[in-house]
């Protein structure tokens, strides 16, 4: 059997957590497990993220030198 990397949860705040790897993410309620976005960085184009949090879409550029830009998106989205 081919063994497949788990994906990280990792805290936001105290109200979400990051469901992923560096690349994308869902954005979970971390009472009640719910989905409530998700978010994945375009590598066709550096330093956007297309992203759905609560049903809207957005896009969100943090440049490519951040040293933790999965996390600055997450952050922008549930603040």
């Amino acid at each position: 059997m081919h063994d497949k990397p788990r994906d990280e949860t990792r805290n936001i705040n105290k109200r979400y957590e990051a469901i992923g790897d560096d690349d994308s993410f869902v954005i979970a309620d971390t009472k009640t497990g719910k989905v409530a976005g998700a978010a994945f960085a375009d590598l066709s184009k550096p330093g956007w993220w297309e992203c759905l949090f609560r049903g809207n879409n957005r896009r969100i550029y943090v440049e490519a030198t951040h040293p933790e830009p999965w996390r600055e998106v997450a952050w922008r989205l549930t603040r």
